[in-house]
């Protein structure tokens, strides 16, 4: 039987001004798609960064609600990566797996938000299932079942000037990576777990999640600068071509830290988030 988290869905970037944050992702040579607006009670507004088969969304608040009170914790200590979505084919199969492992998983949510294209507005549905906050992670943790995948990975949006085509990594600091990794094992379902310098990875489906001391996220992202939390939150994007993704950049102004075949981008570009860039064959 196949694990019901099979991988990461999305990444959630919260953030205070959308248009801002829009402009300044669009300076880092992604496309972006129209503003998504979702439902009253969820409150949020969103773009999202669609990439082959996974994507990340920079979102912000609307309107105060009971449903975004996560997101306005996280935004109360400042930009960046907020929400890691696990990528599920069923929701109330995690809620299931996740309730047997005594991790108080939320109620399946069934949300949707509107998708205007020139020839009219389709619909995107989701079936979401959340897992309560805690200190050990500076992230909100959820499974995410697509139910309208064609509404969202739309061929227009998956095509990027910086060459993105995927998350290759997740680098997220934490005090205790053996005693985080150990707490995850339940939560990313199937999953496998490495010994790296710093501290732990989780392997889940093709997604590495690298849990390192604080300290190590520094070394590995040079170009961590002026974020407004303690640490920032790392993403490694695959990119087709190294050297177009460097024209982009220094293009549109913007600095990077280049390395052995990778580009580090300070979070000061990128609300909060420090991002890198590097091919499938040099991820480490």
């Amino acid at each position: 039987m196949d694990a019901p988290v099979c991988g990461i869905d999305h990444i959630v970037i919260a953030v205070n001004d959308l248009d801002a944050s829009k402009n300044a992702y669009a300076r880092l040579g992604f496309t972006l798609s129209s503003r998504g607006v979702h439902s009253a009670a969820m409150g949020t507004i969103n773009h999202t960064m669609m990439l082959e088969r996974d994507y990340f969304e920079i979102l912000a608040v609307a309107a105060p609600t009971e449903r975004n009170q996560r997101w306005r914790n996280m935004l109360a200590h400042g930009e960046g990566v907020a929400g890691l979505a696990l990528a599920a084919p069923d929701a109330g199969l995690v809620r299931d797996a996740w309730a047997r492992a005594g991790l108080a998983p939320s109620d399946v949510v069934d949300f949707q938000r509107a998708v205007i294209r020139d020839d009219g507005t389709i619909k995107a549905r989701f079936k979401t299932v959340s897992l309560p906050s805690t200190a050990e992670i500076r992230l909100e943790i959820f499974a995410c079942a697509q139910l309208t995948r064609q509404a969202v990975w739309l061929p227009e949006l998956i095509s990027h000037p910086n060459t993105a085509s995927a998350i290759g990594k997740v680098t997220i600091p934490v005090d205790s990576p053996a005693k985080v990794a150990e707490a995850c094992r339940p939560v990313f379902t199937g999953c496998t777990i490495s010994t790296i310098d710093g501290g732990l990875r989780l392997i889940t489906g093709r997604h590495w999640i690298d849990l390192v001391h604080p300290e190590a996220i520094v070394r590995n992202f040079n170009a961590v600068t002026g974020s407004q939390r303690a640490v920032a939150i790392g993403i490694d994007f695959i990119v087709q071509d190294l050297g177009a993704c460097s024209s982009v950049l220094s293009g549109n102004g913007v600095s990077a830290w280049k390395g052995e075949r990778r580009l580090e981008v300070s979070s000061a570009y990128a609300a909060g988030a420090a991002i890198a860039f590097t091919t499938a064959d040099a991820l480490v």
